[in-house]
């Protein structure tokens, strides 16, 4: 497996890029507690589209309504602990078009609102 990058980077740009043939992208999150008390945290990321479909999975399996609606909660989340939710995205069944989503996630202290990140991913059928 690839090694996760961004770790303590905050405010991410990813891009990637599909060829045509539209082989689906795996993006994984690693939702972490940069924090020094235990906490409460909410991640909520972009949905799908005509162009894209996209499923977030996470140690409780198919967590997408959560995420793309009121969020997925990690609960009482261990000073440093982390967890991770993997973001399946896969082009439409549109053979020949171009296509260009950028997915917007963000995870947020419910303990301290205050206390947020946010990434950006762009995922581009060329």
């Amino acid at each position: 497996a690839a090694a996760l990058q961004g770790d303590n980077q905050y405010g991410m740009l990813n891009s990637v890029s599909l060829s045509k043939k539209g082989r689906p992208v795996n993006w994984v999150y690693r939702l972490e507690n940069d924090g020094l008390l235990n906490d409460d945290l909410t991640f909520v990321g972009g949905k799908g589209d005509r162009n894209f479909k996209v499923v977030y999975t996470g140690a409780k399996g198919n967590v997408t309504a959560n995420v793309v609606t009121t969020g997925y909660r990690l609960s009482a989340v261990d000073a440093g602990a982390s967890d991770d939710i993997q973001m399946r995205v896969s082009p439409a069944a549109r053979r020949g078009k171009k296509a260009k989503k950028a997915f917007t996630a963000s995870l947020v202290s419910t303990g301290d609102r205050a206390s947020r990140d946010a990434s950006v991913t762009t995922i581009q059928v060329k």
